[in-house]
């Protein structure tokens, strides 16, 4: 029996790179409306990571639809992996065992705290949960594989 020698931050580089679908739902509870957004995620080898760009479109509750892209890096190392803003700045962290995961960060006044559930293969999901003076929503995001 072969055992492998990756680390699980390797292994959760390993199931998060190439292209998957995105199914959004937001829930803004200061607006009193939920959003919608259908799309793709990708996750393309970058400067050792991966580099993760969300893309489609919201749907309003009106009916008006936006064309919507968001980027993050991630950056992986042993049993930790990192989720940075495009422009490098530190965003979250996560520590092994990469199965149900949560984190938080604070920016200036508002709170994101999000639970990734990594237990299903080919499928995978992340709910934020943001408050703050002009911010009250949860977004959960379902990925399942192209």
């Amino acid at each position: 029996m072969k055992v492998s020698s990756q680390t699980q931050a390797e292994m959760l580089r390993d199931m998060l790179a190439g292209p998957w679908r995105l199914a959004r739902k937001i829930d803004d509870h200061l607006a009193g409306q939920v959003v919608t957004l259908a799309g793709t995620a990708s996750f393309t080898p970058y400067d050792g990571g991966l580099l993760q760009r969300d893309a489609g479109q919201l749907c309003l509750p009106d009916g008006q639809r936006i064309e919507a892209a968001q980027s993050y890096i991630w950056r992986f190392e042993a049993d930790e992996a990192w989720m940075d803003y495009a422009d490098g700045r530190p965003f979250i962290s996560l520590a092994a065992p990469f199965g149900v995961v949560d984190s938080a960060h604070l920016c200036g006044d508002d709170h994101y705290d999000v639970r990734f559930d990594f237990r299903q293969a080919g499928d995978w999901t992340s709910t934020w949960r943001v408050k703050g003076p002009r911010k009250n929503y949860v977004m959960q995001s379902a990925y399942s594989r192209e």
